[in-house]
């Protein structure tokens, strides 16, 4: 059971830093257009603020769950 934990905490990882890249790469291409249709409002920017602060959260977690139960 617990090699299925490590197996699925470390695939669904990966899995989260791929969907982060290939959607900050989506919004940061489509930045200019977003801002002219939303004036006073930066995607991109709002984007990187939530995915730096989700990211060290999974950080966190994993390394205390690793820790904890390995």
């Amino acid at each position: 059971r617990g090699p299925f934990l490590v197996q699925g905490i470390i695939v669904g990882s990966i899995a989260s830093l791929i969907t982060l890249l290939i959607f900050g790469v989506g919004l940061f291409f489509l930045n200019p257009t977003l801002k002219f249709l939303l004036p006073g409002l930066s995607p991109f920017d709002y984007f990187i603020r939530i995915a730096i602060r989700t990211d060290y959260f999974s950080a966190f977690c994993f390394i205390y769950i690793l820790y904890h139960f390995t």
